[in-house]
């Protein structure tokens, strides 16, 4: 098995940053077509503009909040679950990375997610279901794999495609007939 080299981690940044301009790309076009639909390409643009702008400050704010709370994740209780915290300092110290908030969801689907717009913002998420099917190397594992999507900026990176994604949908509900014709 073979590690990226930094010419294909290169590549991977440009495709990505390739695909956000295509996402802005949408996003000013769906804009237009909404300025044109009402007269006014400057209400259009504007309309676009607030909601991508504030959309995007709300994401970068509270995104990480927003997920957690979207999968009911609770702060994981250090005297409760001692191990998963062991685990995650541990992996977090020998990759050089502040210790991300600790949070549980009660759930008995074996999973976990990362989430967070800085390594110093971040917070690492566990299914009640993963902590009960795995041992202590699995669970360091999963957790590792956790930590590196935080240490590559992966979740950041999410958060942004989903701010993009998100303009998109709520754009596209506004030019729905019925939001055009005031119904």
């Amino acid at each position: 098995m073979s590690r990226f080299t930094w010419n294909e981690i290169k590549q991977n940044n440009i495709k990505t940053t390739a695909l956000f301009i295509v996402f802005f790309g949408v996003i000013a076009a769906i804009s237009t077509l909404i300025g044109i639909l009402m007269n006014s390409l400057a209400l259009g643009w504007t309309i676009g503009l607030i909601l991508f702008i504030g959309y995007g400050l709300f994401a970068y704010y509270r995104g990480s909040n927003m997920a957690l709370s979207l999968n009911n994740a609770e702060p994981a209780p250090e005297n409760e679950y001692r191990q998963l915290h062991n685990i995650v300092e541990e992996l977090s110290i020998a990759a050089s990375l502040p210790k991300p908030d600790v949070y549980i969801i009660q759930d008995d689907a074996p999973n976990a997610f990362a989430t967070g717009m800085s390594p110093d913002n971040s917070a690492v998420a566990v299914t009640t279901g993963l902590l009960q099917r795995m041992n202590r190397d699995e669970l360091s594992g999963v957790i590792a794999h956790e930590l590196a999507h935080i240490d590559s900026r992966d979740t950041k990176t999410m958060l942004i495609a989903g701010v993009l994604v998100g303009s998109i949908i709520i754009l596209t509900d506004i030019l729905s007939p019925a939001s055009l014709s005031g119904g």
